[in-house]
Formats: C-alpha cells, structure tokens, sequence
C-alpha cells in the first residue's frame, strides 16, 4: 500500500468538510458529512476536481474511525491510474 494512503486518519477528515491531496498527479477528494458519518472519496488526476474528465467516486460509512475500506479502495485507485508505479 502507498505510504500516503496508509497514513490517512481521521484527523485529515475531521478537520474540514472537505479535504484534497495528491500523490504525484494521483489527486483525491474527500467530502465528509459529519452527521451521518458517511465519506464520497473521489479520484482522478492532471486537473481539479471540477475540471477533471476522469473523476472516479465511491462511498463508504466510516465507523469507529476505520478508514481500511477507504484505503483498500485508493490504493487500487491509484494502481489503476498508474499501473506501472512499483508496488510499495
């Protein structure tokens, strides 16, 4: 797994409604909706969010802070917009 994947928390979800990162030009969107715990992960890469052709998204319920879902999901994101990157 990435190292960049793996180290997300909650801390990065927590302290905005929204939260953007990227690996290279492997770019990720989070949008949290802190009342229902429920997390729309968006990926795509070269361009924003909202200029983006390749956006890709999914939606997961976070419990108990557990984010394994959500990172199983980016690392194969991230794998299949670059698969050849070595394998971390």
């Amino acid at each position: 797994m990435k190292k960049e994947i793996a180290a997300l928390s909650m801390h990065e979800l927590r302290v905005t409604a929204v939260y953007t990162g990227s690996i290279g030009e492997f770019r990720y969107r989070f949008h949290m909706e802190f009342d229902s715990n429920e997390l729309e992960a968006a990926t795509y890469t070269k361009w924003c969010y909202e200029k983006a052709d390749d956006v890709e998204t999914a939606r997961f319920t976070i419990e108990n802070g557990d984010l394994s879902a959500l990172k199983e999901w980016m690392n194969a994101q991230y794998y299949k917009y670059f698969p050849d990157a070595p394998v971390e």
